[in-house]
């Protein structure tokens, strides 16, 4: 029973760590198109215009307010280990960032297919890793609270997460552009659509790995 209770976790790792690593690709892809930053990064760039701290910060502070805002709403203990994810992604997306950095983009053309496939990625990335049931990052973990509250589609949950984050943005005087619309209307339904995947990709990987176990045994 311990054994199999092992290969359960090995398997949420697995798709946890991929899910991340997937995520902080697509959204290296999205900040190298330059066609616009998703509405929270517009907040914490706005709040760095208004005051001293750095843009780094301000995205720890915000992610912060989310856990615990996402707490409050669902009247128990917010998830504080989703600011260990936090810090994972930042640190896969700053390798991605790196890795990527000699792509020059240089036509309107290219800068819409890294974005497309930023916002696609970071989706099946988004979707990928939830099925783990492992500790969000803490705008995806506020999302499925609001998904909880009030019962709504992880679609509506988090298309309503990135308006609050657009009006934010706004209010703030961060890089709202085409892109950020783009991701408010997309991001959502797009998670959507991969969840149905990604959870038969994980029922199937772990009733064949467990079934592996029985035949071992």
């Amino acid at each position: 029973m311990d054994l199999i209770k092992n290969k359960e976790k090995i398997i949420r790792i697995i798709f946890f760590i991929f899910g991340l690593i997937l995520l902080s690709f697509g959204i290296s892809l999205i900040i190298k198109s330059e066609f616009g930053t998703s509405a929270w990064d517009a907040v914490s760039v706005g709040l760095f215009k208004h005051f001293n701290l750095s843009v780094g910060i301000w995205m720890n502070i915000v992610a912060v307010i989310l856990v615990i805002s996402s707490g409050i709403m669902l009247k128990k203990m917010p998830r504080l280990t989703t600011l260990i994810t936090s810090i994972v992604l930042g640190g896969c997306l700053d390798f991605w960032l790196f890795s990527i950095r000699k792509i020059t983009v240089d036509s309107t053309v290219l800068s819409i297919i890294l974005f497309l496939m930023g916002v696609v990625i970071m989706a099946f990335g988004v979707a990928t890793y939830l099925v783990s049931k492992l500790p969000p990052n803490p705008l995806d973990y506020f999302m499925v609270c609001v998904h909880e509250k009030f019962n709504i589609s992880i679609a509506k949950a988090r298309t309503i997460c990135e308006g609050i984050g657009f009006i934010l943005g706004i209010l703030l005087s961060g890089p709202i552009g085409i892109g950020t619309i783009i991701i408010l209307i997309m991001v959502g339904p797009t998670i959507q659509f991969f969840l149905k995947y990604t959870n038969k990709i994980y029922k199937y990987t772990e009733e064949k790995f467990l079934r592996e176990k029985e035949i071992d045994v």
